[in-house]
């Protein structure tokens, strides 16, 4: 029997304002975002589209990239992430997560 998948709204919504360590590598040191807010996406029949938005320190700045995040719950998984806003209280990234359903 296969583990549920972490890519599902359902398990982003249970990690809301929960901390992630993210990585580029093995050599980079944990840079930790918090899952701000998950926003559900219009999807078509049998797809389920969400974007999950995380917030993070000002420094080190994360670029457009693949990352390796870690969860307690979740586990690793990789997810693409876009800086999308930055002030002096820090940055705020976005993954888009497109899955088909079961159904």
């Amino acid at each position: 029997m296969n583990a549920p998948s972490p890519y599902v709204r359902a398990a982003f919504d249970a990690a809301l304002h929960s901390d992630f360590d993210v990585r580029a590598d093995d050599a980079s040191p944990p840079v930790v975002l918090r899952l701000a807010e998950v926003r559900p996406r219009r999807a078509p029949p049998g797809y389920e589209q969400f974007s999950a938005l995380f917030v993070g320190p000002e420094a080190p700045a994360l670029p457009q990239a693949n990352y390796r995040f870690h969860h307690p719950t979740l586990g690793e998984l990789p997810l693409f992430i876009v800086p999308i806003a930055r002030d002096a209280g820090g940055a705020t990234y976005e993954a888009c997560i497109s899955r088909l359903t079961d159904g």
